[in-house]
């Protein structure tokens, strides 16, 4: 009750300023906020979007006001990388991945967003560590009533997992059931009730830790849920080719059950390490050769092998059926080595066009956005849109580790090294605009790794 409270002061405050300076209520001008992790200090930030430009605010939760309440908060732990909206858009869980070296459980922290951009800590946070070591993703089921947390590990007790290295431990995935005010309980798999977690496959080292390859970050989507199964990459390392490992969910328990189908293996996987889809489509980014592959979903799962790959980093390289992408033929001569890693992906319909996005972890120039579009669910065949490569503000340095797309006016909005950015979605070609505009970038305090849009105002 007491943040509903806060939050209702901070809307009259907000409402009794405008009234005396003569300006627009906070509700009419705001398009939305911005809802920030910073690692550095183990914080969620929020920050106000101008709904006229898509302006981010300079300060958190800037509304030009003194009346706000609580724009930043503990996210509940340390190294916080991501962040999920419950549904309802009050209840936000927070991936506290702690510490890696050594590996450690982490958590994940429960907080409520309020009004103006407020933030409130529940104090309540959920450790699992009979389920995993180093949890680097999470996914809200699609019925809303579960949330699965995904580890680099599996737990200390498994074989190989003691002292874990990426290829002597497995991966995990925890099951939360979500009740009452968004609290979590931890549920057991119910083929083996002794434990807490479903096994997957080996998953990449993270950054800077294993290899100077590793590409696991927080931008990455591990997960991809569509007609009732979950998609997970599974980077093997060991005589395993990465593939796609696909569960059943089921609606009611939220349990997961390996499908008969098996897994979706390509020959010519390098490293995937971001997944996302619309419809019976689905995009995989591969850091190992700067390709998205492609795919369709069909009865025995997807299909295709690999239907084909767009390397976007490269218009010229045309769209390809089969064989191998190459970091030659991926890679741009600007760009120079290693190549771009392709290591955030989203989709987004924005009017009249559906439109695929992707982001670049690139450490010898600025990261770049790109936008392509493909024709109707089912068909997959990828094309760079007309001005969709966009190199992205120094603000954001070489990397982009997260994205999100605002409702309303579209605006899609990242986080990189150290700064936010935006760029307006032209509803009629899906293509970025702004993307130099000063107005739509803000600096952040301390790293920060992971951003999340809410509409709530």
């Amino acid at each position: 009750m007491m943040w509903k409270l806060k939050g209702r002061a901070a809307l009259l405050t907000c409402a009794l300023l405008a009234t005396g300076l003569g300006l627009s209520s906070c509700g009419t001008s705001t398009l939305g906020y911005l809802y920030v992790t910073s690692v550095q200090f183990g914080q969620v930030l929020s920050f106000r979007l101008n709904i006229n430009n898509g302006k981010i605010g300079g300060t958190n939760c800037s509304v030009a006001n003194a009346g706000q309440q609580t724009c930043q908060n503990s996210s509940g732990g340390s190294n916080p990388t991501k962040l999920v909206l419950a549904n309802g858009s009050q209840y936000v869980y927070v991936l506290n991945q702690g510490s890696t070296s050594p590996a450690s459980a982490g958590n994940v922290g429960l907080l409520t967003l309020g009004g103006s951009g407020s933030v409130y800590s529940t104090g309540q946070t959920y450790a699992t560590p009979q389920s995993g070591q180093n949890p680097i993703d999470m996914y809200l089921a699609p019925s809303g009533g579960f949330l699965y947390v995904l580890y680099q590990y599996g737990p200390t007790t498994m074989s190989g997992c003691a002292d874990p290295t990426p290829t002597t431990c497995p991966g995990t995935i925890a099951l939360y059931a979500i009740g009452a005010n968004g609290t979590l309980t931890v549920q057991p798999n119910v083929s083996n009730p002794s434990i807490y977690y479903f096994p997957v496959g080996y998953l990449p080292p993270l950054p800077g830790t294993d290899t100077p390859n590793a590409v696991i970050g927080p931008g990455g989507n591990h997960f991809y849920a569509a007609a009732s199964v979950l998609y997970i990459l599974d980077n093997s390392l060991d005589a395993n080719r990465p593939q796609v490992d696909s569960y059943s969910i089921n609606g009611t328990t939220g349990q997961l059950t390996s499908t008969t189908n098996g897994a979706t293996v390509n020959a010519f996987f390098s490293a995937p390490v971001a997944i996302t889809g619309y419809g019976n489509d689905v995009f995989i980014a591969d850091a190992g050769n700067g390709a998205i592959w492609t795919y369709l979903i069909g009865s025995n799962g997807l299909t295709g092998a690999g239907d084909g790959y767009f390397c976007p980093a490269n218009p010229t390289y045309a769209y390809t059926k089969g064989g191998e992408p190459t970091q030659a033929g991926c890679a741009t001569a600007t760009q120079g080595p290693p190549y771009a890693i392709f290591d955030s992906l989203l989709v987004s319909t924005s009017g009249s066009v559906t439109n695929l996005y992707a982001a670049d972890n690139n450490p010898n120039s600025k990261a770049n956005l790109y936008a392509m579009t493909f024709p109707t669910s089912g068909s997959n065949i990828l094309s760079l849109s007309g001005g969709g490569n966009s190199p992205n503000p120094t603000s954001l340095g070489t990397e982009v580790t997260c994205m999100t797309i605002s409702t309303g006016t579209p605006f899609l909005y990242t986080s990189g090294n150290g700064g936010l950015a935006g760029e307006q979605i032209n509803t009629t070609t899906g293509i970025l605009t702004t993307q130099q505009n000063a107005i739509t970038t803000a600096a952040v305090q301390g790293f920060a790794p992971c951003l999340m849009y809410s509409s709530r105002r």
